[in-house]
């Protein structure tokens, strides 16, 4: 099991035939003041399962801060995947997000309960 894409964009989707779209990808949001507030953003994730690998699974993300701190509800989705279809895209969008001051961030993805993989976001103060 793999991530083939894990990235933060203004919007995605997938389309009939599993083609990935995502518009505006970015990694770093400056702000003029804290707390701030993002109006839109989508986390992308594209998982690839190996043919032994079929059948039930859970991705988690997580939004933390840099001590670890959960700043958002973690986002949740199942799947069951088949032999057909070894790839499965998440598309989570997200509205409104506030964070409370400037700093790293990240986008902890875990499968399963076991940690894959990390999608930093930077917040800076407008100077």
């Amino acid at each position: 099991m793999q991530i083939r894409h894990a990235l933060l964009c203004d919007a995605a989707n997938a389309s009939s035939n599993g083609n990935l779209n995502a518009l505006g990808i970015f990694n770093t949001i400056v702000a003029r003041r804290f707390p701030a507030t993002h109006p839109a953003m989508t986390v992308v994730v594209q998982l690839e399962l190996h043919r032994w690998e079929t059948g039930p699974h859970s991705l988690r993300v997580e939004l933390v801060d840099a001590d670890g701190r959960p700043v958002l509800t973690p986002m949740e989705a199942d799947s069951n995947t088949g032999p057909e279809n070894l790839i499965t895209n998440y598309i989570f969008q997200l509205n409104n997000l506030t964070f409370p001051s400037p700093g790293d961030y990240a986008f902890e993805i875990l499968v399963d309960g076991g940690h894959l993989y990390s999608i930093p976001l930077k917040l800076l103060a407008q100077k």
